[in-house]
């Protein structure tokens, strides 16, 4: 047999050998059927003392490391101040001091996450980043009795033996934060 006739050979038998892993349907298709696919929600989980807190991942722009805040006059003692992000100016929430928990300054270990609400950018202090979590619906639970009425309670996650508050960004947003005249701040 000639070379070129055995390279065409070969040729025609890749081809179909090609056609023949094209014709099967993938394996992964076959284990669960569309309508039992769960969505998974993210979380940025996060700490604050000894508590374990998160919001919903959409709501977080980014982590950013401690930074200089500039003090606001007047302001509710959980407005930290103000931080001046890429030229955008937007207010920063000591969780810490808005749940009620005794004060402790700030250390340059601590992150301010970059939040979007919907009136704002604002920024968040937090002790510990931990991780971000994708979970079912069933790992969330509403919350219940007196709990319900906290407009910062919005779900609470039970992850093995962990518990995690879910917190409303949208509620941090309140009428006594300070309103900017920067256009671009949605």
């Amino acid at each position: 047999m000639s070379a070129k006739k055995k390279h065409a050979t070969e040729k025609k038998a890749m081809t179909k050998r090609k056609k023949e892993i094209s014709d099967q349907e993938p394996a992964f298709l076959e284990t669960r059927p569309p309508d039992s696919i769960e969505m998974a929600l993210h979380f940025l989980t996060f700490r604050i003392g000894d508590r374990q807190l998160a919001f919903p991942l959409e709501k977080v722009e980014r982590v950013i490391r401690m930074a200089a805040l500039v003090p606001v006059p007047e302001a509710p003692e959980w407005i930290s101040g103000l931080l001046n992000l890429h030229g955008r100016v937007m207010p920063v929430i000591s969780l810490r001091k808005r749940l009620g928990l005794a004060h402790k300054k700030a250390h340059p270990d601590y992150r301010i996450l970059v939040m979007q609400t919907q009136n704002r950018k604002l920024g968040v202090m937090a002790e510990a980043v931990e991780e971000v979590v994708a979970l079912s619906e069933g790992h969330l639970t509403k919350p219940e009795g007196k709990l319900k009425k906290s407009p910062l309670l919005n779900a609470v996650i039970q992850k093995n033996d962990e518990v995690y508050l879910v917190l409303e960004a949208d509620a941090l947003d309140t009428g006594a934060l300070i309103e900017f005249d920067d256009p671009e701040a949605n």
